[in-house]
């Protein structure tokens, strides 16, 4: 089981395709975004995956924002280079839907600890995962298709993008 990906490989690709998608590198930032899928998809970040019920929530939500960053990724480059996505849209919508029930799932047993007097850092963790896939999806819907997917420098905009999606990943 040594040779088994890692969530590392699939965030490791995220990170890459912003990087060359930065750089203007639009046919190798597709190569990313297609490994980071499968390596997601053999690892069962797909939505709908059965034994990931069994995680903690937290841990859960991990996946799903990770997923949801190689969905916006993908569909990202498909768009730009007039290429089909490599993930179904039905696996897309069931993905922000897993998210938003497990971030609402979260702030539930946060407001019960709270309530039971129970101190906890989880509360700054929701919000701060709150705020940073708010930053994510702004700084995703700020990248013009047609700039980022060419052979322009980056721009402070795509920097800050990826400084966004780098918290959404990685927190």
């Amino acid at each position: 089981m040594a040779d088994r990906p890692q969530l590392t490989c699939i965030q490791a690709h995220a990170m890459l395709t912003i990087a060359t998608i930065s750089a203007g590198r639009a046919q190798r930032a597709w190569l990313h975004v297609s490994q980071a899928v499968r390596i997601a998809q053999e690892l069962g970040l797909h939505p709908n995956n059965a034994p990931l019920v069994a995680l903690p929530s937290k841990a859960r939500l991990l996946r799903a924002r990770i997923w949801w960053v190689c969905v916006i990724l993908d569909l990202h480059i498909a768009i730009g280079m007039g290429r089909p996505a490599n993930i179904d849209q039905q696996d897309a919508e069931a993905s922000l839907e897993t998210i938003l029930m497990l971030q609402r799932r979260l702030r539930a047993d946060q407001n019960k600890q709270d309530e039971a007097g129970v101190p906890s850092s989880a509360a700054a963790s929701s919000m701060a995962s709150s705020a940073a896939a708010a930053a994510a999806a702004a700084s995703l819907s700020t990248l013009n298709t047609s700039s980022s997917i060419s052979s322009s420098p980056s721009s402070s905009s795509q920097q800050g993008t990826v400084v966004n999606i780098y918290n959404y990943l990685f927190y």
